[in-house]
């Protein structure tokens, strides 16, 4: 299939699990523990457990179809579907601590992988499950939300972040508290894929994760940011170009859909 074609899938796919999540969101069912842990180390929700059978029949049936890939979803791992590549990989339910309290930030994320590392992106696609807003991103094609074509809003000026967005919990903010005492305010979703969706369009300023976040949560996200014309490396501000995209790898980050915000993100986590 084309890159488009797979967009179409995605699109497709991702709404039929939003359908099936939504009257599961803050319910005791939903939220209950099917006595497993997921090849992502998490205890495994109803709720995911129902997500992902969704995704996988849907890919066993491309599969039937002719279609050669790989899956790799946060509870079932790496299934083979008749090749190594092209590779979906699929976080059914991101933010499912949210969806089991029925807190309003759980995504669907897919991402297409023609490699192993995040290089080797080339498509990426987001469902906000609340509101049905969907972000999505083709390599070299840029940024689309809702279908449309959209550039990053500019909301601060240069020198200033108003909108930070943090991805850590309490034990990790003295190590970026630099950047958070510069910031107006900042946001903590507890969901990457919206976090990362709303930096690429501008909503939020700059986004920065202390905490070692799974590269494979990021990989759409981090294509989003990057085909917005923005900056994704780590608190370091190294590159993440080579970094295995799978469910073990784990990086810091610091993202922003313009150079000049990450460049002061960088500055005020390593001055002094």
């Amino acid at each position: 299939m084309t890159d488009w074609e797979w967009m179409q899938t995605f699109s497709r796919l991702a709404g039929r699990v939003r359908s099936a999540l939504v009257p599961l969101l803050g319910s005791a069912s939903g939220g209950e523990e099917v006595g497993t842990t997921g090849a992502g180390g998490d205890r495994t929700l109803k709720l995911d457990q129902i997500a992902e059978d969704l995704v996988i029949t849907e890919l066993q049936t491309l599969a039937d179809r002719g279609e050669r890939l790989s899956l790799l979803s946060e509870e079932v791992g790496l299934v083979d579907l008749g090749a190594q590549f092209p590779r979906v990989v699929v976080d059914p339910v991101d933010g499912s601590s949210n969806a089991r309290r029925g807190l309003p930030a759980v995504a669907v994320m897919l991402t297409l992988l023609e490699g192993p590392t995040m290089s080797d992106v080339r498509a990426g696609y987001v469902i906000d499950v609340i509101t049905g807003t969907r972000w999505g991103a083709l390599r070299h094609s840029g940024l689309f939300r809702d279908g449309q074509a959209v550039a990053p809003m500019r909301m601060t000026s240069s020198g200033r972040i108003e909108a930070l967005a943090l991805h850590g919990q309490p034990r990790d903010l003295p190590r970026v508290w630099p950047l958070v005492k510069a910031s107006s305010e900042f946001r903590n979703f507890w969901c990457v894929a919206l976090m990362l969706a709303h930096t690429a369009t501008g909503s939020l300023d700059l986004f920065c994760s202390p905490r070692r976040a799974r590269t494979f949560d990021t990989s759409a996200g981090l294509l989003m940011v990057r085909e917005a014309g923005g900056v994704v490396t780590d608190i370091e501000g190294r590159s993440l170009d080579d970094v295995p995209v799978d469910l073990r790898t784990r990086t810091t980050l610091l993202c922003s859909a313009h150079e000049d915000l990450h460049q002061l993100g960088l500055e005020l986590l390593h001055r002094g």
